[in-house]
């Protein structure tokens, strides 16, 4: 499976949608099936119910870009922050699946 980066658009760190994410707006890599597959996993992984109302933005291509890239090896079942010292185990849901290396 490839690796995928997951990269919030410039200027859009504040919009609400980011209420929903476990996780804050930064760059993640990831293995996945295709962008699709990436933007889910990342989704599934830090998603926070608000209000009865789910939002995505992990899944919004108006809130972040997808590209295959290369740059990190990552374990299947994680997801590597940009800082390269913290992933995100995909396999648990919400903020306890953050941990340091």
């Amino acid at each position: 499976m490839p690796v995928y980066k997951l990269e919030p658009i410039k200027g859009t760190e504040d919009h609400r949608d980011w209420l929903a994410s476990s996780l804050s707006p930064t760059p993640v890599w990831l293995r996945a099936n295709n962008c699709t597959h990436a933007r889910q996993r990342m989704h599934n992984a830090t998603k926070v119910m608000l209000a009865s109302e789910e939002v995505a933005p992990w899944i919004s291509t108006e809130l972040v870009r997808c590209m295959e890239d290369p740059s990190f090896e990552v374990a299947h079942d994680k997801a590597l922050l940009a800082n390269g010292n913290i992933t995100i185990n995909l396999s648990q849901i919400g903020p306890r699946g953050i941990s340091p290396e």
